[in-house]
């Protein structure tokens, strides 16, 4: 029932440097971008999704360990090119990541991301909350 709420809810806007942007529903790819971001930024730190905490949390913490590959996601979700999310004033990163906490299918997505970790044993998951 909360997953069919969340299809109907409108997705998250922003504005950055004066233009306004809607967040994109997120998809099964993101899925797999995220897991493989997490996993190689999991692997250089040295850690692994248990020492993480909480989804939310533990996502913010992944998401400071990370750089282009987080910026061609948020460009992915944003729906502009990579190069032109660079370009963006400095406050278009903080902005994405405030506004993909909001968005409808954030909490979900990433269980699914913690699950689909967990299920391909790339690294150990705590259970989720």
């Amino acid at each position: 029932m909360a997953e069919e709420s969340a299809l109907l809810q409108d997705t998250p806007e922003v504005e950055i440097g004066g233009r306004k942007y809607k967040l994109r529903r997120l998809r099964t790819e993101d899925v797999f971008a995220v897991s493989r971001m997490m996993t190689r930024a999991l692997s250089n730190a040295g850690l692994n999704l248990m020492a993480l905490g909480d989804l939310v949390g533990g996502f913010r913490v992944i998401a400071g360990l990370l750089t282009d590959d987080l910026a061609d996601w948020y460009a992915s979700l944003l729906g502009v090119k990579p190069s032109e999310f660079r370009e963006m004033p400095p406050e278009a990163a903080p902005t994405v990541l405030e506004a993909l906490e909001r968005h409808p299918d954030y909490r979900a997505f990433l269980a699914n991301v913690y699950r689909h970790l967990e299920l391909l044993g790339s690294v150990l998951v705590r259970p989720l909350t």
